[in-house]
């Protein structure tokens, strides 16, 4: 991790959430996201060494989160540099905003300080007054404000429910009903293969959006203990190993799906999508089911460190996974690749791998690896 931090360093100083993306690939930006991985990444670092830089760093990047806000709200929330299907420039989104909310919990554990926690509660304020709704039947959370984001997307749904259900530990039990109400799509959208489709929208599964869910189931359980969901992310968290990884921890980005799936969607809505990528992605035309993103490595090893709160094993699926990319993906100068095929070095990638193994950090060092 001091290697990637050396990297970044070098690639862009003070500005740690500066660079290019798969979606911004000639133009650097600044992602909010970035910051939040990098702050949670430089307090383990910080607690692992006792290096005082790692700790202002972490900090600079919580007070630059605090200080660009997304300016449509009153509350913290965060969102892209860019507009993207009818959202603004820094409008905010669920999944950054939830992601941010994570980096200042982590860090008023550490410290106490309670202005970290009013920020995160902040946090949780916008989610619950602007995204909270009922769509279809279903209580949800929306991806974003905005009216073309209204609809069920689970990854999105599921990291806001690891964020909500963190919170509510502290101060917020009132936002109980929220996090019950919200769970229960989550859990029954798991299809006969024990995964989840990207959104009602789409018939994508793919390993990154997959890994997202699980995460944020594991995050809830962890917070809540709740026994009656561990069958559905157990056998989930299974199937994703089983289904996207190989033995040696190479990762797979999709899985090709066959006719019987279509009938799970819309097909006037899957129409809409590109047919090359959709007949691709069903295995029509060369049946090819491309390497997991970088960041799909990460969101996996995220997923399964949390997993191994409840059983171990899942613990030796992280380390595969790390083990991975640590030898077929790591540049000598302290980046990862995008794909084994790909060599670009995207910045929300690297901040991922970068929260990623400080959370298997954190839990290889914590003293126990008991069941907790």
């Amino acid at each position: 991790m001091e290697q990637m931090h050396q990297w970044r360093n070098n690639f862009n100083g003070d500005q740690i959430g500066y660079g290019y993306d798969e979606y911004s690939k000639y133009k650097g930006l600044i992602y909010p996201e970035v910051y939040a991985k990098y702050a949670v990444g430089y307090l383990f670092l910080y607690k692992q060494t006792e290096n005082d830089e790692y700790l202002r760093l972490c900090r600079d990047a919580l007070q630059w989160l605090k200080n660009n806000t997304s300016p449509h709200y009153n509350d913290y929330c965060w969102g892209l540099p860019f507009y993207f299907d009818g959202v603004p420039a820094n409008g905010p989104y669920l999944l950054t905003t939830s992601f941010c909310g994570h980096a200042f919990l982590d860090y008023y554990e550490y410290s106490k300080d309670s202005t970290y926690l009013n920020t995160a509660e902040s946090a949780m304020d916008w989610i619950v007054d602007n995204l909270f709704m009922k769509i279809g039947g279903n209580d949800i959370l929306c991806y974003s404000p905005y009216d073309g984001d209204r609809y069920f997307i689970p990854n999105a749904v599921s990291i806001g429910l690891g964020f909500l259900s963190r919170v509510s530990e502290y101060t917020h039990s009132d936002i109980d009903p929220v996090v019950k109400a919200v769970l229960q799509p989550l859990l029954s959208s798991q299809n006969r293969k024990y995964l989840w489709r990207y959104s009602t929208r789409s018939p994508t599964i793919d390993n990154l959006h997959n890994a997202y869910v699980l995460e944020g189931l594991w995050r809830h359980w962890l917070s809540y203990r709740d026994p009656s969901i561990l069958k559905t992310i157990t056998t989930g968290t299974d199937a994703h190993w089983k289904i996207f990884f190989e033995e040696n921890g190479y990762g797979r980005g999709f899985l090709l799906s066959n006719l019987r799936d279509f009938k799970e969607v819309d097909l006037k809505i899957m129409i809409r999508d590109m047919i090359v990528q959709t007949a691709n992605r069903f295995g029509f035309l060369m049946n090819k089911n491309p390497e997991t993103r970088l960041w799909g490595y990460a969101a996996s090893i995220r997923t399964f460190t949390y997993a191994s709160n409840w059983d171990k094993k899942y613990l030796l699926y992280a380390l595969k996974a790390h083990k991975h990319v640590k030898t077929t993906l790591y540049n000598d100068l302290g980046y990862f690749y995008y794909r084994s095929t790909e060599k670009e070095s995207y910045i929300r990638h690297q901040a991922h791998l970068f929260e990623a193994l400080s959370v298997l950090g954190e839990r290889m060092t914590s003293g126990s690896l008991n069941y907790d």
